[in-house]
């Protein structure tokens, strides 16, 4: 719902625009001012509608919101009306060591999610996965 205020504010501002870039959420999305929601995973290629406003976030390096510690990237082709996502390795354990030596708060050291809260997070969303199943198409 924010994204697509953003993307209405957006719109009155300069209508001109056509793609948003926008970061610092910690997860990766792509949302169209008219379809809404338009990643369907984490990571992949997402066509951009010439005809539409959309806003698109590539995710994060490090502090991510997602059980999966890689940085995110994404490659914009505004030509080809295309945004790919890409999730990339890197020295997490490094990172980690790096800004507990320059004494970072424990907390902000890209920390490792409990077992007990990765599986709540995993029952959750198949308990969504669920029940968007067993809802009647309008």
């Amino acid at each position: 719902a924010h994204a697509r205020s953003c993307l209405e504010q957006l719109a009155r501002a300069e209508p001109a625009a056509s793609i948003l870039v926008v970061g610092h959420t910690h997860r990766p999305m792509a949302v169209s001012r008219r379809h809404g929601g338009l990643l369907r995973s984490a990571t992949g290629d997402v066509e951009l509608s010439a005809d539409d406003l959309v806003l698109l976030n590539p995710g994060a390096v490090g502090q991510s919101r997602t059980a999966d510690p890689r940085a995110r990237v994404m490659v914009v082709d505004t030509e080809a009306r295309v945004a790919g996502f890409h999730a990339v390795d890197y020295d997490v354990a490094g990172c980690r060591r790096a800004l507990r030596e320059r004494g970072l708060p424990a907390r902000s050291c890209h920390l490792r999610r409990s077992r007990r809260s990765t599986a709540a997070r995993l029952l959750s969303r198949h308990v969504r996965r669920l029940l968007r199943r067993r809802q009647p198409a309008r």
